[in-house]
């Protein structure tokens, strides 16, 4: 069977999707192609860091892209994360990589964050950027992302968050509770399950929610 490869965003999105919202995201992988909107995003947000290029650099990038969607998206993107970085007196770094594979090695998540910062205690804050409309980057969500890259991503001068361009906010270990190891195990085993079994003949719909049930994803801590 196919290893399926995932990006963390990606992952994200499945984890905050319905059981019938999963295994339909999980089918778009079955079908070879596809394109990732936000690949400019992250190229553009990570020179802007590094102070390789200017804003105005960056814009006349942007403008070379040919869908229209995607260049305005992209556009308020970087223009809001440049507002962000203004009043940052920080020292770019280069961020880690790594992938993550899932227990039977059916899954693999890309860990590839786009920022990293050292400050002057030599701690390296990483930070990926998420600037989705859906699903909000909800503190469920950033702690079940948070956990996986902690997890993987192994050093004690490492710090993570996750930058949400809509509200220009950093994530940080505040969004990390006693649930957030135990849903993103279950949504490992459930994005496993799914994975198998849309490759496994004859399986119904309801077969596949059937097994989603049965591995019992925890509930959503309370919002605050």
């Amino acid at each position: 069977m196919e290893v399926l490869t995932l990006s963390f965003t990606t992952f994200l999105k499945f984890c905050a999707s319905t059981p019938r919202g999963k295994i339909s995201a999980f089918r778009t992988f079955q079908t070879p192609g596809g394109y990732d909107f936000y690949k400019v995003l992250k190229k553009l947000a990570a020179g802007l860091a590094a102070k390789q290029i200017s804003l105005a650099e960056a814009k006349d990038q942007i403008a070379e892209i040919k869908q229209l969607p995607e260049r305005k998206h992209t556009l308020n993107a970087i223009e809001r994360f440049h507002a962000w970085l203004a009043d940052k007196h920080v020292e770019f770094a280069t961020p880690p990589k790594r992938t993550f594979s899932s227990p039977s090695g059916l899954i693999k998540i890309r860990l590839e964050p786009e920022l990293a910062f050292k400050n002057a205690e030599g701690t390296i804050s990483v930070l990926y950027i998420w600037n989705l409309d859906r699903p909000e980057l909800s503190t469920d969500l950033a702690g079940q992302g948070l956990r996986l890259l902690m997890d993987k991503v192994i050093g004690e001068h490492f710090e993570f968050g996750l930058l949400d361009l809509r509200k220009s906010k950093v994530i940080g270990d505040e969004a990390l509770s006693a649930a957030s190891d135990a849903r993103l195990q279950a949504n490992i085993a459930i994005a496993e399950q799914t994975w198998k079994d849309l490759n496994t003949p004859n399986l119904s719909i309801e077969d596949t929610l059937t097994h989603i049930a049965a591995l019992k994803l925890p509930p959503a801590p309370p919002v605050a």
